[in-house]
């Protein structure tokens, strides 16, 4: 992640819905509902989706191995 980007963070309150757009490259859309004025979606071609779920299994793994050692 660069350093010379602002990051815009927000809290989720809700998946309003999720799918999949049709076609080879398809990619995946997610709604997402806020407290905010507007909702949220996001659209995550396929390639980033499985790095998305690469970084999650990390972190579960990583949270697993730190829960066990206490």
């Amino acid at each position: 992640m660069s350093d010379d980007k602002p990051v815009v963070e927000f809290y989720v309150n809700d998946v309003d819905s999720v799918w999949i757009e049709p076609g080879i490259q398809g990619a995946l859309r997610v709604l997402l509902c806020t407290d905010h004025a507007q909702d949220v979606a996001l659209r995550l071609p396929l390639r980033v989706l499985a790095i998305l779920e690469s970084k999650f299994e990390e972190v579960r793994a990583s949270q697993q191995k730190s829960s066990s050692i206490q």
